[in-house]
């Protein structure tokens, strides 16, 4: 899954574009993902928090004052355990606009723009990745090898010995 950071112009909004390239029906489809802004983000980020203390799951000690630049010290499992949530994922995807080949401009996500389940997970994790800098690749394979090779990702040279200790990277993926 080639993921390109876009060079940005100082004060703008990270950007990143993803082609994937795993042997499915969106083999060759692509996305811009942007970066929400930093009140969105932590809004986002608090809600988070809320929705894993109500759910009894622990949370990195001083996350919640470090707010979303604390998430690469979640555990995969914590990361991740909001993911069935509607409302907090609905966020992530408005970060991920279609670019039909041959279109001037990427345009709104619709939800024929997908046809794998996989692509959405990878686009959920590719936001994520854009707003922490965490490395999708180490995630991925640390969390399911057999996801990660679905998903054409290269396996990291290395990868953390416990899901507690994610590699983070300053770039969304390898």
């Amino acid at each position: 899954m080639p993921t390109i950071m876009n060079p940005r112009e100082d004060g703008a909004r990270k950007t990143a574009f993803v082609i994937i390239d795993a042997d499915n029906r969106d083999k060759g489809k692509r996305y811009l993902l942007t970066e929400m802004d930093a009140v969105d983000a932590e809004k986002w980020f608090c809600r988070v928090v809320a929705y894993l203390a109500r759910r009894g799951v622990a949370v990195p000690m001083g996350a919640e004052m470090m707010g979303m630049a604390a998430m690469p010290s979640f555990s995969v499992l914590q990361m991740l355990s909001w993911i069935d949530d509607d409302a907090l994922m609905g966020t992530i995807l408005s970060c991920v606009k279609a670019w039909p080949e041959g279109a001037p401009l990427a345009r709104t996500l619709q939800r024929t723009d997908t046809e794998e389940i996989i692509t959405l997970a990878q686009l959920r994790l590719e936001v994520l990745a854009l707003h922490t800098g965490f490395s999708t690749a180490v995630v991925l394979w640390t969390l399911s090898p057999a996801l990660a090779a679905a998903m054409n990702l290269e396996k990291p040279a290395t990868l953390p010995v416990d899901s507690s200790s994610t590699q983070t990277s300053p770039t969304p993926s390898p």
